[in-house]
Protein backbone atom coordinates (compact mmCIF):
# COMPACT_ATOMS: atom_id res chain seq x y z
CA UNK A 1 0.00 0.00 0.00
CA UNK A 2 2.87 2.37 0.79
CA UNK A 3 4.31 1.87 -2.70
CA UNK A 4 0.96 2.61 -4.35
CA UNK A 5 0.54 5.75 -2.25
CA UNK A 6 4.03 6.97 -3.17
CA UNK A 7 3.37 6.27 -6.85
CA UNK A 8 0.08 8.19 -6.80
CA UNK A 9 1.75 11.15 -5.11
CA UNK A 10 4.55 11.10 -7.67
CA UNK A 11 2.15 11.03 -10.63
CA UNK A 12 0.22 13.92 -9.11
CA UNK A 13 3.38 16.03 -8.85
CA UNK A 14 4.09 15.39 -12.54
CA UNK A 15 0.43 15.98 -13.53
CA UNK A 16 0.19 12.45 -14.89
CA UNK A 17 -2.87 10.24 -14.82
CA UNK A 18 -3.21 6.49 -14.49
CA UNK A 19 -3.77 6.44 -18.28
CA UNK A 20 -2.06 9.05 -20.50
CA UNK A 21 -2.14 9.82 -24.25
CA UNK A 22 1.14 9.09 -25.99
CA UNK A 23 0.95 11.48 -28.96
CA UNK A 24 0.89 15.27 -29.01
CA UNK A 25 1.01 17.99 -31.69
CA UNK A 26 1.38 21.18 -29.68
CA UNK A 27 0.00 22.96 -26.61
CA UNK A 28 -3.13 21.16 -25.44
CA UNK A 29 -2.81 18.95 -28.50
CA UNK A 30 -2.70 15.57 -26.80
CA UNK A 31 -4.39 12.88 -28.89
CA UNK A 32 -6.62 10.41 -27.07
CA UNK A 33 -7.21 7.68 -29.62
CA UNK A 34 -9.36 4.76 -28.39
CA UNK A 35 -7.71 2.56 -31.02
CA UNK A 36 -4.26 3.06 -29.52
CA UNK A 37 -2.69 0.09 -27.76
CA UNK A 38 -1.98 0.54 -24.03
CA UNK A 39 1.61 0.35 -22.85
CA UNK A 40 1.84 -0.30 -19.12
CA UNK A 41 4.92 0.87 -17.22
CA UNK A 42 5.58 -1.39 -14.23
CA UNK A 43 7.74 -1.16 -11.16
CA UNK A 44 10.24 -3.99 -11.79
CA UNK A 45 10.80 -4.38 -8.06
CA UNK A 46 7.17 -5.16 -7.18
CA UNK A 47 5.56 -5.82 -10.57
CA UNK A 48 2.89 -3.22 -9.78
CA UNK A 49 1.76 -0.90 -12.58
CA UNK A 50 2.95 2.71 -12.37
CA UNK A 51 0.88 4.21 -15.19
CA UNK A 52 -0.28 3.49 -18.73
CA UNK A 53 0.52 5.28 -21.99
CA UNK A 54 -1.83 4.89 -24.97
CA UNK A 55 0.43 4.44 -27.99
CA UNK A 56 -0.06 6.45 -31.17
CA UNK A 57 -1.95 4.90 -34.06
CA UNK A 58 -0.86 5.45 -37.69
CA UNK A 59 -3.55 8.12 -37.97
CA UNK A 60 -2.30 9.91 -34.85
CA UNK A 61 1.23 9.72 -36.19
CA UNK A 62 0.19 11.40 -39.44
CA UNK A 63 -1.54 14.13 -37.45
CA UNK A 64 1.61 14.81 -35.44
CA UNK A 65 3.90 14.83 -38.49
CA UNK A 66 1.55 17.12 -40.41
CA UNK A 67 1.37 19.57 -37.52
CA UNK A 68 5.17 19.52 -37.18
CA UNK A 69 5.61 20.27 -40.89
CA UNK A 70 3.22 23.22 -40.67
CA UNK A 71 4.87 24.56 -37.52
CA UNK A 72 8.27 24.41 -39.21
CA UNK A 73 7.17 26.99 -41.77
CA UNK A 74 6.96 29.66 -39.07
CA UNK A 75 9.55 28.23 -36.66
CA UNK A 76 12.33 28.47 -39.24
CA UNK A 77 11.75 32.22 -39.44
CA UNK A 78 12.32 32.70 -35.70
CA UNK A 79 15.80 34.22 -35.05
CA UNK A 80 18.32 31.86 -33.47
CA UNK A 81 18.57 33.87 -30.21
CA UNK A 82 14.80 33.55 -29.73
CA UNK A 83 14.95 29.82 -30.39
CA UNK A 84 17.75 29.61 -27.85
CA UNK A 85 15.53 31.33 -25.28
CA UNK A 86 12.89 28.65 -25.79
CA UNK A 87 15.46 25.90 -25.27
CA UNK A 88 16.50 27.64 -22.05
CA UNK A 89 12.87 27.87 -20.91
CA UNK A 90 12.40 24.16 -21.59
CA UNK A 91 15.48 23.40 -19.53
CA UNK A 92 14.20 25.53 -16.67
CA UNK A 93 10.84 23.74 -16.79
CA UNK A 94 12.63 20.40 -16.48
CA UNK A 95 14.73 21.67 -13.58
CA UNK A 96 11.61 22.67 -11.70
CA UNK A 97 10.49 19.03 -11.76
CA UNK A 98 13.86 17.33 -11.52
CA UNK A 99 13.12 15.82 -8.11
CA UNK A 100 9.91 13.97 -9.08
CA UNK A 101 11.37 13.14 -12.51
CA UNK A 102 14.40 11.59 -10.82
CA UNK A 103 12.10 9.63 -8.53
CA UNK A 104 10.15 8.37 -11.56
CA UNK A 105 13.35 7.18 -13.26
CA UNK A 106 14.33 5.30 -10.12
CA UNK A 107 10.87 3.76 -9.83
CA UNK A 108 10.64 2.65 -13.47
CA UNK A 109 14.14 1.21 -13.54
CA UNK A 110 14.02 -0.46 -10.13
CA UNK A 111 17.11 1.48 -9.04
CA UNK A 112 18.14 3.16 -5.85
CA UNK A 113 17.01 6.78 -5.59
CA UNK A 114 20.54 8.18 -6.05
CA UNK A 115 20.73 6.75 -9.58
CA UNK A 116 17.66 8.72 -10.58
CA UNK A 117 19.06 12.02 -9.35
CA UNK A 118 22.81 11.90 -9.85
CA UNK A 119 24.57 11.04 -13.08
CA UNK A 120 25.73 7.42 -13.02
CA UNK A 121 28.96 7.54 -15.01
CA UNK A 122 30.81 4.55 -16.42
CA UNK A 123 34.08 5.81 -17.83
CA UNK A 124 36.76 3.52 -19.19
CA UNK A 125 39.55 4.08 -21.67
CA UNK A 126 41.97 1.38 -22.73
CA UNK A 127 44.22 4.06 -24.21
CA UNK A 128 45.07 5.23 -20.71
CA UNK A 129 47.40 2.23 -20.54
CA UNK A 130 48.47 1.68 -24.14
CA UNK A 131 49.23 4.41 -26.65
CA UNK A 132 48.26 4.07 -30.34
CA UNK A 133 51.05 2.45 -32.32
CA UNK A 134 53.10 4.21 -34.94
CA UNK A 135 53.85 2.72 -38.36
CA UNK A 136 56.98 2.68 -40.51
CA UNK A 137 59.09 4.56 -38.00
CA UNK A 138 56.27 6.75 -36.71
CA UNK A 139 56.14 7.47 -33.02
CA UNK A 140 53.41 6.35 -30.64
CA UNK A 141 50.42 8.61 -30.10
CA UNK A 142 49.49 10.00 -26.73
CA UNK A 143 47.60 8.34 -23.89
CA UNK A 144 44.08 9.41 -23.07
CA UNK A 145 43.35 11.06 -19.73
CA UNK A 146 40.16 11.00 -17.67
CA UNK A 147 39.88 14.13 -15.55
CA UNK A 148 37.24 14.52 -12.85
CA UNK A 149 36.27 17.91 -11.47
CA UNK A 150 37.04 18.68 -7.80
CA UNK A 151 34.78 16.94 -5.33
CA UNK A 152 34.02 13.86 -7.43
CA UNK A 153 34.38 10.72 -5.36
CA UNK A 154 36.96 8.30 -6.81
CA UNK A 155 35.17 5.85 -9.12
CA UNK A 156 35.09 2.15 -8.27
CA UNK A 157 35.74 -0.19 -11.22
CA UNK A 158 35.35 2.81 -13.57
CA UNK A 159 31.88 3.60 -12.19
CA UNK A 160 30.90 6.62 -10.16
CA UNK A 161 28.33 9.35 -9.60
CA UNK A 162 28.41 12.95 -10.80
CA UNK A 163 26.33 15.43 -8.84
CA UNK A 164 25.04 18.79 -10.09
CA UNK A 165 27.95 21.02 -11.07
CA UNK A 166 30.44 18.15 -11.35
CA UNK A 167 31.93 16.92 -14.59
CA UNK A 168 34.23 14.39 -16.18
CA UNK A 169 36.50 15.26 -19.10
CA UNK A 170 37.96 12.67 -21.46
CA UNK A 171 41.10 13.96 -23.16
CA UNK A 172 41.41 11.78 -26.24
CA UNK A 173 44.86 10.81 -27.52
CA UNK A 174 46.40 11.67 -30.85
CA UNK A 175 46.88 8.88 -33.35
CA UNK A 176 50.16 7.12 -33.91
CA UNK A 177 52.53 8.60 -36.46
CA UNK A 178 53.09 7.31 -39.99
CA UNK A 179 56.71 7.37 -41.09
CA UNK A 180 59.84 8.80 -39.47
CA UNK A 181 58.96 12.35 -38.33
CA UNK A 182 62.54 13.52 -38.95
CA UNK A 183 62.04 12.91 -42.66
CA UNK A 184 59.09 15.31 -42.81
CA UNK A 185 59.47 18.17 -45.29
CA UNK A 186 61.01 21.12 -43.36
CA UNK A 187 58.62 23.48 -45.14
CA UNK A 188 55.66 21.59 -43.71
CA UNK A 189 57.21 21.62 -40.24
CA UNK A 190 57.68 25.40 -40.58
CA UNK A 191 54.03 25.77 -41.61
CA UNK A 192 52.77 23.70 -38.66
CA UNK A 193 54.92 25.75 -36.32
CA UNK A 194 53.64 29.04 -37.73
CA UNK A 195 50.00 27.91 -37.45
CA UNK A 196 50.46 26.80 -33.86
CA UNK A 197 49.79 23.13 -34.60
CA UNK A 198 53.07 22.15 -32.95
CA UNK A 199 55.29 23.87 -30.42
CA UNK A 200 58.94 24.80 -30.89
CA UNK A 201 59.85 22.02 -28.47
CA UNK A 202 58.00 19.40 -30.54
CA UNK A 203 59.45 20.81 -33.75
CA UNK A 204 62.95 20.47 -32.31
CA UNK A 205 62.69 17.18 -30.40
CA UNK A 206 60.33 15.22 -32.66
CA UNK A 207 60.98 16.61 -36.13
CA UNK A 208 64.63 17.61 -35.67
CA UNK A 209 63.82 21.22 -36.54
CA UNK A 210 66.82 23.52 -36.34
CA UNK A 211 65.19 26.66 -37.68
CA UNK A 212 65.54 28.23 -41.09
Amino acid sequence: MATLTRTSSLLEKLKLQETNPGACHGPDGWISDPAGKPLVSKNPTTGEPIATVVQATPEAYETVVGAAARAFESWRMVPAPKRGELVRDLGNALRELKEPLGDLVSLEMGKIRAEGHDCHAFVHGARRLSAPWGLFGGREGGNCRIVYSPGVEPPVRAQGFLRPGQSVTIVTPGAGGYGDPRRRDPALVRRDLAEGIISEEVARDVYGWRGA
